[in-house]
């Protein structure tokens, strides 16, 4: 279990400051062939009234006859908005400010198949208040409901062979969530949804490690606006201010060259592009969003970066 934490800027939070603290444990101790269970905690403040607190992390049952992989956090946070879909999202005179507040709580119950497939079922409830909308923020949502309570169950299909889920150096990652949004769950309308991530992890040469990753989110019906798919993460589409494109559809891909260089000093390129979109039939090659970019990994605990 360690902590590490300190400052940070970014152009959307500004000066902040975080802290995260990650474990890695064991269900049962007698086991040391599996791949132990990890928890993340991590919380953020920053100077433009940005605060977030959450945990993450996958719990694996003895023996791995089970594992739960869940995430809850809650943030608010004076960000911006384009409006929906590409169009809007590439005006920059549309944008537009805005506060909001976020609480999420998702929930995986795996059970496995054989060695590397699991399935089991998916729960998700999000909370989003939109509050001080400015400029032409209210227009842009054009009468949707600034709050959004929003309930979605399903089946979730996972395939894993990667060596270490955290910090893969080989093996395949698939994970497929099927989840319905129906009306009698509290839900304002109906809507249901298909999320597939597909990545795989291969050594390239001494100390590099190849990755790559497909990610696509379908959705069908009246999707409310905070549910609709976007594009820009720390994880995925980095650069891109999280939300400025916002639609239906998704999707994404991206390669990583993972380089380490000394002792627990590391440095990573990437490529990506990505597009969204309400149908396919709306598919177009000017609409393709492009990424790359380089950054810095530092190892502060065995296989767990920053």
């Amino acid at each position: 279990f360690s902590i590490i934490g300190g400052p940070h800027y970014s152009t959307d939070t500004k000066l902040g400051l975080g802290l995260v603290a990650a474990g890695l444990y064991r269900s049962d101790p007698t086991d040391s062939l599996s791949a132990p269970s990890n928890v993340s905690l991590f919380g953020d403040v920053s100077t433009v009234g940005f605060y977030m607190l959450g945990v993450r992390g996958v719990h694996k049952f003895p023996h791995d006859t089970h594992r739960i992989d869940y995430t809850l956090y809650f943030y608010s946070f004076p960000c911006y908005i384009w409006g929906l879909g590409y169009d809007m999202g590439d005006n920059d005179d549309n944008k537009s400010k805005y506060s909001r507040t976020k609480f999420e709580v998702m929930t995986r119950f795996l059970i496995p198949i054989n060695r590397y497939s699991y399935l089991g079922p998916i729960a998700r409830y999000q909370y989003v208040h939109a509050y001080k909308l400015k400029d032409h923020a209210p227009a842009l949502l054009a009468g949707r409901p600034l709050t959004v309570s929003d309930v979605s169950v399903g089946v979730s299909y996972t395939f894993d062979t990667r060596d270490f889920m955290l910090n893969a150096s080989r093996g395949w990652f698939v994970q497929a969530d099927l989840t319905a949004n129906p009306t009698f769950l509290g839900n304002n309308n109906t809507y249901w949804s298909g999320e597939l991530q597909v990545a795989t992890y291969r050594r390239a040469w001494r100390g590099a490690i190849l990755a790559g990753e497909f990610h696509t989110r379908q959705s069908v019906g009246s999707v409310p606006w905070p549910m609709l798919s976007d594009v820009g993460s720390s994880n995925r589409m980095r650069g891109y201010y999280e939300g400025r494109y916002r639609d239906k559809n998704v999707v994404d891909a991206q390669v990583e060259l993972r380089q380490h260089i000394w002792h627990r000093n590391g440095l990573v390129v990437w490529l990506g592009a990505a597009e969204v979109f309400p149908d396919y039939g709306s598919l177009r090659f000017r609409s393709i969003l492009p990424n790359a970019g380089i950054g810095y990994r530092w190892q502060f605990k065995k296989g767990v970066n920053v």
